[in-house]
């Protein structure tokens, strides 16, 4: 009997182990083959780490057990498209998972009455039953993410992590039946500070990682020049706020005769020029808004303050003369729209306020001619 029971904990153990492994991998043959394949593998497992546990003399509630059972089922890796070293490391998480279930149910098992292989799968399918439906919803949203898309060099601490948190739990388990061995806590121990060792750099490299990442996708929407935010930035920003509802202005600015400025006193003076106007314009919108700069001399500033009239007054009143000492400050046009009164879509938000600011341009060419 306590044969049957010992192989039916086993088959337990394995078939969610494949689960968990099936789950994040992709199949290389078809479904069926693939799981006709995967049933006899798990059958071979089982059958060889029961046979060998009652000729080696050891108790069901050896952890070597269930690894015996492990390290059998690492043929099933070509059935994966995925390379041998992502296979290994999905399996050993897999199996981190089912032994600490296993090792639980082993001590609350010795707690309750009655025949302890019976008790210990008992305990085991109850927890597996609270468990898998909740593993199976993470690992299904996320796909085992980390293996998938880290570097090789982070995956490789990642990969020893976990072949090193299942030797622990192993070694821990066997540290709790041999309580006379005293090597068995030792090498637990051992085991635990490389496992730290792996575990710290691991997570040295995935937050380094994620600076950089950090780093890159600030500067992907910064323009280095003036220190805005590029065109790609403000239509993702305008996006989500058409996307939230959230009400906003949109300003389209163009420096006027720009060229000339270039001109006549060279691109450096020119990049001044952009940087002066765009960081006094900034001053101005302040946290009401954020300016970008689209390209050239345009920008566009993503207004979402209630007092509009007082920050475009304050932007055409502003004494703009007073920054620049050594050229002309030869003036802007602007032109606005407004979301959602004028469009619900971000282009005909954009042609709306580039349209005005051309009439702006127009009207302002008009009145100095008449002037001159």
């Amino acid at each position: 009997m306590d044969f049957i029971f010992s192989y039916i904990i086993a088959l337990e153990m394995v078939i969610v182990s494949l689960c968990i492994v099936n789950t994040c991998l992709h199949k290389r043959y078809k479904a069926i083959n693939v799981y006709l394949l995967l049933m006899v593998l798990s059958a071979i497992a089982v059958t060889i780490s029961v046979n060998l546990i009652q000729m080696t003399g050891f108790k069901i509630e050896s952890s070597l057990f269930i690894l015996s059972c492990l390290i059998l089922l690492y043929p099933a890796f070509f059935l994966y498209k995925e390379p041998y070293s992502i296979f290994l490391t999905v399996l050993s998480a897999a199996g981190v998972y089912t032994m600490l279930v296993f090792s639980m149910s082993v001590h609350i098992g010795a707690l309750l009455p009655g025949p302890s292989p019976l008790m210990i799968l008992a305990v085991q399918s109850f927890i597996h039953a609270i468990c898998i439906y909740w593993i199976y919803r993470f690992l299904k949203n996320r796909s085992f993410y980390l293996p998938n898309h880290i570097s090789c060099k982070i995956h490789g601490y990642f990969h020893w992590v976990n072949i090193f948190w299942l030797l622990l739990i192993v070694v821990l388990n066997l540290a709790f039946h041999y309580t006379e061995n005293e090597w068995l806590p030792a090498a637990a121990l051992l085991i635990l500070s490389v496992n730290l060792f792996f575990s710290y750099v691991f997570l040295y490299y995935l937050l380094k990682n994620d600076k950089d990442m950090h780093y890159l996708k600030k500067a992907i929407y910064l323009d280095e020049m003036t220190g805005l935010c590029n065109r790609s930035r403000m239509f993702l920003d305008a996006a989500e706020k058409i996307k939230d509802k959230i009400p906003f202005y949109l300003f389209y600015i163009d420096l006027n005769d720009f060229k000339s400025v270039n001109d006549s006193h060279g691109h450096l003076a020119g990049d001044n020029y952009l940087c002066r106007v765009s960081g006094v314009a900034r001053r101005i919108i302040g946290d009401q808004g954020k300016l970008y700069r689209m390209s050239g001399d345009e920008f566009i500033c993503i207004y979402i303050g209630t007092d509009v009239m007082r920050c475009l007054t304050q932007l055409n009143e502003y004494p703009w003369d007073e920054q620049f000492h050594d050229m002309e400050f030869l003036g802007f046009s602007l032109g606005y729209s407004k979301y959602p009164d004028d469009s619900e879509e971000l282009d005909d938000l954009i042609y709306i306020a580039d349209s005005r600011m051309y009439q702006q341009k127009r009207h302002d060419s008009s009145q100095t001619a008449k002037e001159m």
